[in-house]
């Protein structure tokens, strides 16, 4: 009995201690960063290179996420996760902005044509 206990003792030691130094290194700020691009892509070499920087300069605390290839949906789709929270930055292109509602507002900014006539 006292055999199997120390074995059960031990195991949770090692457990709690395990436990203890994942979460020492743990980032203090966690971000996801999704786009539609495969990583071999100068985009996706981008959102890789930016990862790297912010984790390297922020000396761990900050840790960014890629989800490259679309694996959280289409351009459209990654745009209306970062509006509800669910992703933190995106590169969308301008033209998928321009059809988007954002914050219940058609976005003008992308379309510079409309509203002027030629005449």
């Amino acid at each position: 009995m006292n055999n199997k206990l120390t074995k059960v003792s031990l195991a949770a030691a090692i457990a709690a201690v395990s436990f203890g130094i994942s979460q020492a290194q743990a980032a203090d700020f966690n971000f996801t960063f999704a786009h539609v691009l495969i990583e071999e892509t100068p985009n996706g070499q981008a959102a890789l290179r930016f990862k790297e920087e912010v984790e390297e300069k922020s000396d761990g605390r900050i840790s960014i996420e890629v989800l490259p290839a679309a694996q959280v949906g289409g351009d459209v789709e990654i745009i209306e996760q970062i509006q509800m929270g669910l992703v933190d930055i995106g590169i969308p292109p301008t033209a998928t902005l321009a059809v988007c509602r954002i914050k219940g507002r058609e976005s003008q900014k992308q379309r510079p044509f409309v509203g002027f006539s030629a005449g």
